[in-house]
């Protein structure tokens, strides 16, 4: 892991939220879970991440609760490259996430 990533504890110590609200033309923006992230009927993605290479990824169920999962995640450089299960025979979501100051990660997938 590059030691930018390992001595990251925000990466590690936040439970991170999709707001589909501020996407732009940089990609899919996730920012930390809390009071800040506007409320909405659309369930949002959440992830968070272990340094051993795990990730749990809060998935909106068949009744639009939230359902964890497990997923994994690898470091490609600066880049974040996180594998989520979409569930029997649903392949998987691929997502590459970025630094983009402190309390943002952008996102391609």
């Amino acid at each position: 892991m590059p030691p930018a990533l390992r001595d990251d504890d925000e990466l590690f110590a936040t439970v991170w939220a999709h707001v589909f609200e501020e996407h732009d033309e940089a990609g899919l923006v996730f920012r930390p879970d809390g009071p800040d992230i506007p409320r909405s009927r659309r369930p949002r993605l959440r992830l968070s991440f272990s340094r051993d290479g795990k990730a749990t990824a809060s998935l909106p169920g068949p009744d639009d609760r939230p359902q964890e999962t497990p997923a994994t995640w690898e470091a490609d450089g600066d880049v974040v490259r996180v594998r989520v299960p979409r569930g029997p025979g649903g392949g998987a979501k691929d997502l590459s996430l970025a630094r983009a100051g402190r309390g943002r990660l952008i996102g391609k997938g």
